[in-house]
């Protein structure tokens, strides 16, 4: 028996086939994406992280693939599928878009959205298993695309959620009730500024109290060593130095190098340096050193 030859599958070509493996895993977020960007930020070559709008062209096209495509054969028209929508197309079929589904999950139960001028054909495919399955073919890429876009609303409109925050809608995982990490912090935030304000007034006091307290402390701090400094620039610039202070100038001769930084500000002071400017010219490190001792 003559085995008969496997039915052609038509293939979208590398550009389409890379974007449809972005798309595919999250639909629904895509369309909810595509529905709230303002086109006008959109740039005409995109950047690293930043879509163009040849970008949004190509996801267009990929989404608005109608179900089972590549099993349909010769009713299915790749030069019609890979159709690119131009500007002002995108920019209706978004006004279109906008209108009905922001309606439909934002209104009371009951509220239906109408679809104009819709005019796909409504096919049936058998597939290679044999399950026969519906699909619809049309050379309309806004047909297609709000066929594509109702049929996921069916099918996931109950996890679309309106974010209480930002008012974004988004496609809620299981208990999620914010669009992101982002606004369910703020808003949990404020409920717990809002319940333990006072606490958190009288904390942040404590803290301010605390750091002026330490501030006085160093400033303390800092005023002693400068009175030491200037005793041990005045000993250290006599003609001549006794024994005695030789040995309580040694330690300190040690720390910050030697005569020769003496010698340095000896010159500074006889070139008119008060021993104020002097101190204030001095490293944090010398000046900790002059704490110390």
């Amino acid at each position: 028996m003559r085995r008969s030859s496997p039915i052609p599958v038509p293939v979208l070509s590398a550009r389409y086939s890379r974007t449809l493996m972005e798309i595919v895993p999250s639909p629904a977020s895509w369309l909810l994406y595509f529905m709230q960007t303002d086109l006008r930020t959109i740039p005409q070559k995109g950047e690293k992280f930043v879509k163009s709008w040849r970008d949004l062209q190509d996801e267009m096209v990929v989404f608005s693939l109608p179900p089972h495509w590549d099993s349909m054969n010769e009713m299915a028209s790749i030069a019609d599928l890979e159709h690119r929508p131009g500007k002002k197309e995108i920019e209706k079929i978004q006004r279109e878009l906008k209108r009905g589904v922001a309606g439909l999950l934002k209104s009371p139960e009951g509220r239906v959205w109408r679809i104009p001028n819709l005019q796909p054909t409504s096919v049936l495919v058998r597939l290679l298993n044999g399950r026969i399955v519906r699909s619809y073919r049309s050379k309309s890429i806004r047909d297609r695309f709000l066929m594509v876009a109702a049929d996921l609303l069916e099918k996931v409109g109950e996890r679309i959620k309106c974010c209480p925050k930002c008012g974004r809608l988004f496609p809620a995982v299981k208990r999620q009730g914010y669009c992101s990490q982002r606004c369910s912090q703020t808003v949990r935030t404020r409920k717990y500024r809002a319940t333990h304000g006072e606490a958190l007034r009288e904390r942040r006091r404590e803290r301010n109290n605390a750091k002026r307290q330490a501030e006085k402390v160093r400033q303390a701090a800092l005023q002693i060593a400068q009175r030491r400094f200037f005793e041990f620039l005045k000993v250290a610039t006599k003609n001549a130095l006794t024994s005695g202070e030789q040995t309580r100038l040694r330690p300190i001769l040690r720390k910050i190098g030697g005569w020769k930084t003496v010698e340095m500000w000896e010159k500074k002071r006889k070139a008119g340096a008060s021993p104020e400017e002097i101190w204030d010219g001095l490293s944090k490190g010398v000046k900790q050193i002059f704490e110390s001792v």
